[in-house]
């Protein structure tokens, strides 16, 4: 939503590789850069590094200005309810399914027609999901 709202729509796909470029190159670089100052310097001198970071960011967010709102957009309540039951069903699924099993019910295990209720859920949630992306 902060890029949708500060960036015209022709240069929002450039600003949403940047921002997921600068998360790859972190999430890489990171554990390189605090090794390294671990082997070689001490534990202690990460955690200082990242107050000064955390500082550096505080400082240059003053020179951020969000652009205003657009009006007129509301919330889409039922595309939001169709993607949280879909994808609540599907991953409530795969949750039970040690439990269950995945087609065949274990013993124990609630089933429908003899099919695993982790079946039943995965096959509904991608049924919602197809509707919600419909």
């Amino acid at each position: 939503m902060i890029l949708a709202s500060n960036f015209p729509p022709e240069e929002r796909p450039r600003a949403c590789g940047l921002v997921a470029s600068a998360g790859a190159i972190a999430v890489a670089a990171g554990p390189l850069i605090g090794g390294a100052v671990t082997t070689y310097l001490t534990w202690r001198l990460v955690f200082a590094g990242e107050v000064v970071i955390v500082l550096i960011i505080l400082l240059l967010t003053r020179r951020i200005h969000d652009a205003q709102p657009e009006r007129g957009r509301h919330l889409d309540v039922i595309g939001a309810l169709l993607s949280a039951a879909g994808l609540g069903l599907a991953v409530y699924g795969v949750l039970r399914s040690g439990e269950w099993g995945w087609v065949v019910a274990k013993p124990q295990a609630p089933s429908l027609l003899g099919l695993s209720l982790t079946l039943c859920l995965l096959l509904g949630g991608l049924i919602i999901l197809r509707v919600f992306f419909w």
